[in-house]
């Protein structure tokens, strides 16, 4: 240091030199400061995540890959634009299974006004083959519509479900049509019912020529019945009844299969849907209701109508080898779809060509007499700015100029000291 060179006691050099010597320790202590000031903002530049520049915001994350499946074929389809989000052989054909009773209710809702009329099972509608699912209500026993569609959509009973294909069409046979051309207006174009149930190569009305042997003519896909979902869900009543976890039924007359003894009594009817039973380990919140089916045919099959945060979408699971399969399946699908997709938004027409194929449009708030005004024509970088989120570019490139202002005030700061010790350099 210079103070080391100069003998202070000289009365020579005393008062200057001392003065210089003090200013030049503080300057040298000042240039070692600034430095290490630099460096910390070097630092902390270099540090910035690359998502708080405008930049950054335009990258999105790669879905993850989709989860490992049992169901041999799996289709997502957004609620409300009908957008399919993710299949796995989609489009080929199935067999639904008890599925089918979708159809069956949606029909049920659209033809009958009153849901408390009553309906009455016939004798017709319970001759059911042994492997079958049923309620067990004997012939000649009465419930109310709103009742039958409880029953076949918890429990799949199926003698309910042709008791009330006979109270809407007169016969199982003309709702079985009606089904398939119901099924044509929706846009499955892929589906053939031949009854109501979801039962495999049953003639729509005899039941005991076919014992459960498979057939091709009763077919679907899971993208069919993803628009029949997707339709019945328009319907709230539906919805709430593939929400209820239980339901009980008044007073009336049960057959026992077991002993063959009728009793009179209440029935409560749980829903097979496990997803929606609150004390199951398969709930899952995010499902608003489905329907469950399974035949040695189909195997286990599952439709699912689920919302989370806005986004509603179905999720449809065919052929699946054990019960549990289409619960953990649906699930993994459903984190899946929510953490890597959003809502589909519809794309929006065309705007008019005319014969020089020069865009048009009208100018804000004019009439039918407005003059038409051509359209600017597209800058290809337009795209790069919408995706860019503005208030994360403001906040980054204010940060940015701060730091840089900092930075070159402390250079500043910096270059004065070094300057000031070269002028006051004393002499030898």
């Amino acid at each position: 240091m210079l103070c080391n060179y100069i003998d202070l006691q000289n009365p020579l050099f005393r008062g200057k030199i001392t003065l210089n010597c003090k200013h030049r320790i503080g300057g040298l202590f000042m240039k070692k400061f600034i430095t290490a000031s630099l460096l910390c903002f070097l630092i902390i530049v270099q540090a910035m995540p690359a998502a708080a520049s405008p930049i950054g915001q335009i990258e999105r994350a790669k879905p993850v890959q989709p989860p490992e499946h049992n169901a041999a074929s799996i289709l997502v389809m957004d609620v409300n634009t009908g957008y399919v989000f993710f299949q796995v052989e989609g489009y080929t054909l199935r067999y639904p299974a008890s599925i089918t009773k979708m159809m069956t209710a949606l029909l049920a809702l659209e033809h009958v006004e009153d849901l408390d009329e009553y309906i009455t099972i016939s004798s017709r509608a319970t001759a059911l083959p042994w492997y079958a699912a049923r309620l067990g209500v004997i012939a000649g026993e009465t419930m109310t519509v709103r009742e039958a569609l409880y029953a076949i959509m918890l429990p799949s009973a199926n003698e309910v479900a042709r008791a009330l294909a006979e109270h809407v069409s007169g016969t199982v046979s003309a709702f079985v049509d009606a089904m398939n051309r119901r099924a044509a207006e929706l846009g499955a174009l892929n589906t053939l019912f031949i009854n109501p149930c979801g039962l495999p190569c049953t003639h729509p009305d005899f039941f005991e020529h076919t014992y459960g042997l498979p057939c091709v003519s009763h077919r679907t896909t899971a993208y069919d019945l993803a628009l029949v979902m997707r339709e019945g869900i328009t319907h709230p009543i539906l919805v709430n009844i593939i929400s209820t976890p239980y339901f009980s039924l008044p007073s009336m007359y049960f057959l026992i299969l077991q002993t063959e003894e009728i009793v009179n009594e209440e029935r409560e009817l749980r829903n097979t849907n496990l997803m929606v039973r609150p004390t199951e380990p398969e709930f899952d919140p995010r499902v608003i209701g489905g329907k469950t089916g399974f035949t040695r045919a189909a195997g286990h099959t599952l439709v699912t109508y689920a919302e989370y945060n806005g986004f509603e979408v179905i999720v449809v699971v065919l052929y699946a080898e054990a019960r549990n399969y289409i619960f953990s399946d649906t699930s993994a699908i459903l984190d899946y779809i929510f953490a890597n997709f959003e809502p589909h938004q519809p794309e929006l027409p065309e705007p008019p060509v005319d014969d020089d194929e020069t865009l048009l449009t009208f100018a804000p708030g004019g009439g039918e007499d407005s003059e038409p005004t051509q359209e600017p024509e597209n800058d290809d970088s337009s795209g790069f700015f919408e995706n860019i989120d503005t208030t994360a570019a403001l906040a980054a490139t204010m940060s940015f100029a701060l730091v840089g202002a900092a930075f070159l005030g402390l250079w500043k700061l910096y270059k004065y000291y070094e300057d000031s010790d070269k002028r006051r350099k004393p002499r030898r």
